[in-house]
């Protein structure tokens, strides 16, 4: 009997060991993801500075955001602990300089559903994301995008976050002055975000973010987003 019972021990201690590794193992990948997800992010933000100042987003940006996008969704999607989060906000949005001629500041909206991994100070996220905008102006443009992407964030009272979504966009001139016209193609946006837990199950908070589209007549519209979100835990 004084032989079994201290091998018992071990082999509780080695299971309760094993659950500790686990959980450290886990946290580990968290943090690597999220350290791949701030170099992606840093990559494509160089590559979208280049390209801004020649007005034209190319390849090599597109990839960088891709990859972003998709190692989010993958790094969240592979643990079973993720919380089911559905999100909504309330936007103004602003035309970037490019397209101020044809168009002015509207309202919007968005939506979002996903599943969120905390991980205690980094916080993963994959969602599905829409939003419509309404701008005034000569062309009275009308926005509805879809998109599929990731945020970043950092698990503090007040939880700052980076976030970039890839997809698609219908953006239509509906002004009677100019020839009704509506274009369908590829869309992208990046921004960041701060928010904080009113209740267990819902937090607050605002963002910023940069949206470009496909737009009518071989144009590119690009605009700013801004407003304030809510968002449910489940």
């Amino acid at each position: 009997m004084q032989l079994i019972h201290p091998i018992r021990r071990r082999r509780g201690c080695g299971a309760r060991g094993n659950k500790i590794q686990e959980k450290k193992h886990m946290e580990t990948n968290i943090a690597r993801s999220g350290i791949d997800a701030l170099n992606m992010s840093a990559e494509f933000s160089r590559s979208a500075s280049k390209t801004a100042r020649g007005g034209r987003f190319h390849a090599h940006s597109r990839y960088c955001l891709a990859g972003l996008v998709g190692a989010t969704i993958w790094s969240v999607s592979g643990y079973a602990a993720a919380d089911v989060i559905v999100g909504a906000g309330l936007d103004w949005v602003v035309p970037n300089s490019d397209s101020e001629s044809w168009s002015d500041s509207g309202q919007g909206f968005n939506l979002r559903v996903g599943e969120r991994l905390d991980g205690k100070i980094v916080i993963l996220t994959g969602e599905i994301a829409g939003t419509f905008a309404q701008f005034s102006g000569a062309a009275d443009p009308t926005v509805f995008t879809g998109a599929a992407g990731g945020r970043f964030g950092l698990g503090l009272g007040l939880r700052p976050s980076i976030f970039a979504h890839l997809g698609v966009a219908d953006v239509d001139f509906s002004e009677t002055s100019l020839p009704r016209a509506s274009a369908f193609g590829f869309a992208y946006d990046v921004g960041a975000s701060l928010e904080f837990t009113l209740l267990p199950l819902l937090d607050l908070g605002a963002e910023l973010a940069y949206h470009d589209a496909t737009a009518p007549y071989d144009k590119r519209f690009d605009w700013w987003r801004t407003g304030i979100t809510a968002t449910l835990v489940f």
